[in-house]
């Protein structure tokens, strides 16, 4: 592979990044899917926050188990730059797949010396349908972002070994390092790497490399217990499909291993979720006890080939170091494995690939006269992913499309139906979400199902069956506090005010906090003209979320039916300053300005209100106003 044109590699590179580019176009058509994107952006109201109370948020709280607040920053970025507009976000996804292929191109061609290598890796990583998972779907921002960050201080740890242990290079490691960790958890294995990646580049195991590794591993150790405690209080770190103990996590572990390796190279039969294993007279199924001998074999041949000896166990060890925490030996949850786990790891498989090809080529033929055939069987595999790539990506098109394919995949399975009816609700296909939601209870009668389909009942106003599912829910799940919050807003609709008051409190009592709870809470005690508890909770309201106008406005209306005129002013005009359009502040406004007297300011007000449509503004202007 003399080839003798010095931009070859650049120009190779760029084929490679426009290819993708063209596989990962159609996902611009994509929207958001209800697995995840709905709890971390479109139903995410902490995102309508300023800025700066968002990123004191996010750095100091965890969010739905993860802490991740670089990853929560750029979602509320791209929330205020675009909105709900799902393609910004599939664009910004792909520029960081697009960065992620340089970066690998960049550490092999670091550690092989090889261009050809590099951009053989770097084009296997692009394409895989396996990398689907983490390029399409908007909730693995933290995914393809860490990897990002992972890559770059790697890329520098190297540049600081090969430049006479420069500090700069190891400050900018570092850095990258830091942005990694708080983009992802998942990064806290990089020191690790980086332990391997001096290894496999003859660096002797010194004094001077193990100083050097200790703010990584500092760094690790921190930001790993930060992990473990915001997995743990969100529950995250139960296993609710299984009851794996012991040597059962053994064969979930050595199968997740297997598994990865297996659809890195055949990447057929993908799904969004893979489940935990049915048990048959409490055996697993044959092919987790078969895997450890799969993975022995494996260790065998890379034992047995001792030319590339090095090669291949730098391939494999920089493969389990990226998936090390997803195998189960620490339990994450009711699924078996995810395709995304493998995104940071599967440059470790194929560079094995390669490294096992060139290997094969040289040994049994002369390698320049293979050339044509090598390139041939690398462009047939490469031709064949993309056509997968593109296909995967039309899966996550919607909620209904992703579903519908876990369905295909796992039909005996609850969860499935039970996302696909979640789908068609917000689609304001209830009815038909109602019977997915029956076969979920059907399969396996569960809190979350019961809980679905309890909230159908309720936009159908059935809010008798409504009641009744969330019954079901709380009966199964009573620690949980959004099902007595959904069962409050319900009996608020009937007006049933104190059983209303009494599920709202359940709801805080069991942990859940939602500013939203309170906000309702107070507006319910309004109904009941408890004004003094309604201020209180208003009030708490606003501790929570300093941006809501809406409290405002309602505390304003309290304060008035209190005789506070003053007091509501002021609130309306709080209201006013969030958000300008709130016809209904404006009436309100007017309304109190009246009352003391203020008749200008109030017609100014009520002018106002009716120009931005409020249908009381203008009858009220003509009894009152000249």
């Amino acid at each position: 592979m003399n080839v003798k044109i010095k931009n070859l590699p650049v120009i190779a590179l760029g084929i490679i990044l426009l290819l993708t580019a063209i596989i990962y176009s159609n996902t611009f058509f994509n929207g958001f899917v209800n697995f995840d994107d709905n709890i971390l952006i479109y139903n995410n109201d902490s995102l309508k926050l300023p800025l700066s109370d968002l990123i004191g948020l996010y750095f100091k709280e965890q969010f739905a188990g993860h802490y991740h607040p670089l990853t929560m920053i750029m979602y509320s970025l791209e929330f205020k730059l675009f909105g709900a507009n799902a393609m910004y976000y599939h664009i910004i996804k792909l520029v960081t797949h697009l960065i992620n292929i340089v970066l690998v191109y960049v550490l092999f061609r670091e550690i092989t010396s090889e261009y050809y290598t590099a951009l053989l890796v770097s084009v296997l990583f692009a394409v895989n349908p396996m990398n689907v998972e983490a390029v399409a779907w908007i909730s693995a921002l933290g995914t393809t972002l860490y990897s990002l960050f992972g890559l770059a201080s790697v890329i520098s740890y190297i540049y600081f070994l090969k430049k006479d242990n420069n500090k700069l290079f190891l400050l900018i490691s570092i850095f990258f390092f830091l942005c990694s960790v708080l983009s992802k958890s998942s990064a806290i294995v990089i020191p690790l790497l980086l332990i391997l990646i001096s290894y496999y580049i003859r660096r002797k195991i010194n004094k001077n490399l193990i100083f050097s590794l200790l703010p990584f591993f500092l760094l690790s150790i921190i930001f790993g217990v930060i992990a473990l405690l915001s997995a743990s209080s969100f529950g995250s770190l139960e296993l609710a499909d299984s009851d794996a103990e012991g040597v059962e996590r053994f064969w979930l572990a050595c199968y997740s291993v297997v598994f990865y390796i297996w659809k890195l190279f055949l990447p057929l039969d993908l799904s969004a979720i893979h489940f935990m294993p049915e048990k048959s007279n409490g055996f697993l199924p044959l092919v987790f006890y078969i895997s450890p001998l799969i993975i022995l074999l494996l260790i065998l041949v890379i034992y047995r080939v001792k030319k590339i000896r090095k090669d291949l166990v730098f391939g494999s060890l920089f493969f389990l170091i990226n998936i090390i925490l997803v195998i189960h030996i620490i339990p994450v949850g009711n699924t078996l494995v995810a395709e995304r786990y493998s995104y940071a790891a599967s440059p470790g498989i194929f560079f094995i690939l390669v490294i096992l090809l060139k290997y094969i080529f040289q040994k049994k033929i002369s390698f320049s006269g293979s050339v044509p055939v090598f390139i041939m069987i690398i462009a047939g595999y490469t031709a064949f992913c993309s056509v997968l790539t593109w296909n995967r990506n039309k899966v996550w098109e919607n909620g209904v499309t992703l579903y519908a394919d876990v369905v295909r995949k796992y039909p005996d399975k609850c969860h499935g139906y039970r996302g696909l009816g979640n789908a068609l609700m917000e689609r304001g296909e209830t009815n038909k979400a109602i019977k997915f939601f029956n076969r979920s209870v059907q399969l396996r009668p569960n809190a979350d199902a019961y809980y679905s389909r309890g909230i159908a009942w309720k936009k159908i106003k059935n809010y008798d069956y409504s009641i009744r599912d969330l019954k079901h829910a709380i009966e199964l799940k009573p620690d949980y506090g959004k099902y007595y919050y959904e069962r409050a807003v319900i009996f608020m609709k009937i007006k049933k005010y104190p059983q209303a008051i009494i599920e709202y409190k359940n709801a805080i009592e069991k942990g859940f906090d939602n500013f939203f709870v309170y906000y309702n809470l107070g507006n319910t005690y309004r109904e009941i003209r408890k004004y003094e508890e309604a201020i209180l909770m208003y009030d708490r309201t606003i501790e929570k979320n300093p941006g809501f106008s809406d409290v405002y406005n309602n505390r304003g209306i309290t304060k008035y039916f209190m005789k506070d005129f003053v007091g509501a002013i002021n609130d309306y005009n709080v209201t006013i300053n969030l958000d300008n359009d709130f016809a209904d502040a404006y009436y309100n406004r007017g309304v109190a300005r009246y009352s003391i007297n203020d008749t200008d300011g109030a017609c100014d007000d009520w002018l106002i209100a009716s120009d931005l449509g409020h249908l009381n503004a203008e009858k009220i202007l003509k009894r009152y106003c000249k």
